[in-house]
């Protein structure tokens, strides 16, 4: 299978996922933001005020 790239690099980093997007893309890169959504409840913990990767995107 032909792909439009010749590799992929995945990276972890403990940031904030917006502000570390946002870094990437002004650095020229094309980063992949993965939304980690609640299933069983749209918008996890929102209205409680959780933290999580879904209730801060």
């Amino acid at each position: 299978m032909k792909t439009p790239y010749p590799s992929t690099n995945i990276i972890v980093i403990n940031q904030d996922c917006l502000a570390l997007y946002e870094k990437l893309v002004s650095e020229g890169h094309r980063p992949l933001l993965l939304n980690m959504a609640n299933a069983t409840n749209p918008g996890g913990g929102y209205r409680k005020g959780d933290g999580a990767q879904e209730e801060n995107l």
